[in-house]
């Protein structure tokens, strides 16, 4: 079968670049021939547009608070651009393991489509963009091949309100939807009124020595900071004062993706700006313990049997974690200093077994389309 992964098109983003590569990868182990659709969105859209749509998303929101919230984060988070040799190096990375086709846009995308027999839109947070007048990431297009949503996300309870009835009817077109949450489970089912299943990240699918090689970069012990948003409640300064108190004083090391968010330089060692995914992925496979408000962050430590603290603190973060603590019953997760000490003190070999089940369970899901 001729494949095409609907996902987001990243340039700084590890987690959702490697959740391509293992959706990929899996599906060509099952023998079928498998393309990231290039998709980069040229949409000319008026500033009117966009703040109709916006407007009528906030006053219909069912929570305005957190929204004007997250805003405020964003707006604070926003620092210099991105360098470009960690551009460049990223886009090398991409270049050699994901097979993109050629760049498609809004206008061009269902002309391309027609040559696969199937589409798989997700993972990472393809729904969350709702407010758009072509929604690219629900499929909004004459289309008569399957439609597979596998692991998607949301960040949003509930679509733009301008677009509801259309992403219903885009959503009951689809042959089969797993979602990676909870919280976008409602999202599905508040729109369509069905309610789909819940799929691990694909980056649980695969191993990623049998794609590329993971060789240790540092070899003394540290700890690893990967931070995107902003300091956890009670400062991050404590809070690896106090990891340090059990683990020992040992390095701090930081990634930071400049034109994301710099808090991770607090407290660090030593800073690295330049990472590719691979070199990511291994300072998290090697590290003693990984400090992180990242959902790949927790999950690529989850992967890799790592000790770690995974934190949230705005509503933006924190539906992907609290679903991740509450599914598997992860006492790591927090949203305060505070329950740090205690989170710690918790052993998770009960939750091996049920992040195992889950990924047999999305296995046999793919497998089964």
């Amino acid at each position: 079968m001729k494949i095409g992964i609907l996902t987001l098109k990243y340039t700084n983003n590890y987690g959702g670049i490697l959740q391509s590569l293992a959706l990929q990868e899996y599906l060509k182990q099952l023998n079928h021939d498998v393309e990231i659709i290039n998709f980069k969105s040229t949409s000319h859209e008026t500033i009117y547009h966009r703040i109709i749509y916006a407007f009528f998303n906030l006053i219909f929101s069912h929570n305005i608070i957190s929204i004007l919230r997250d805003k405020l984060n964003e707006h604070k988070q926003q620092t210099s651009p991105d360098p470009t040799n960690l551009i460049n190096k990223i886009e090398i990375f991409m270049h050699k393991y994901l097979n993109r086709g050629k760049l498609v846009n809004e206008n061009n995308i269902e002309d391309y489509c027609k040559k696969f027999d199937c589409i798989i839109v997700g993972s990472d947070q393809v729904w969350s963009v709702s407010n758009a007048s072509k929604l690219i990431y629900f499929i909004d297009w004459e289309y008569e091949g399957k439609r597979i949503a596998f692991s998607t996300c949301s960040v949003n309870k509930h679509p733009a309100y301008l677009n509801k009835r259309k992403i219903k009817h885009l959503l009951l077109k689809f042959d089969l939807i797993s979602v990676r949450d909870e919280f976008t489970q409602n999202f599905v089912y508040n729109t369509s009124k069905q309610k789909p299943i819940i799929t691990v990240d694909p980056t649980f699918l695969i191993d990623f020595e049998s794609v590329m090689p993971l060789k240790r970069i540092i070899h003394e012990p540290y700890i690893l900071l990967y931070i995107l948003g902003n300091e956890i409640k009670g400062g991050n300064k404590q809070a690896i004062n106090i990891i340090k108190n059990i683990y020992g004083d040992i390095k701090v090391i930081s990634i930071i993706i400049p034109s994301v968010s710099i808090v991770g330089k607090n407290g660090a060692d030593e800073v690295l700006t330049e990472c590719t995914p691979n070199e990511w992925l291994c300072l998290i496979k090697y590290a003693d313990f990984v400090y992180t408000d990242s959902f790949h962050g927790c999950v690529f430590s989850i992967k890799y049997n790592k000790d770690f603290i995974g934190y949230y603190n705005y509503a933006k973060r924190a539906t992907r974690l609290i679903d991740l603590a509450k599914r598997y019953e992860l006492h790591n997760i927090v949203s305060d200093v505070s329950q740090i000490r205690d989170a710690l003190k918790f052993t998770h070999e009960k939750n091996k077994h049920k992040i195992s089940n889950s990924i047999q369970e999305s296995i046999k899901y793919l497998k089964s389309i």
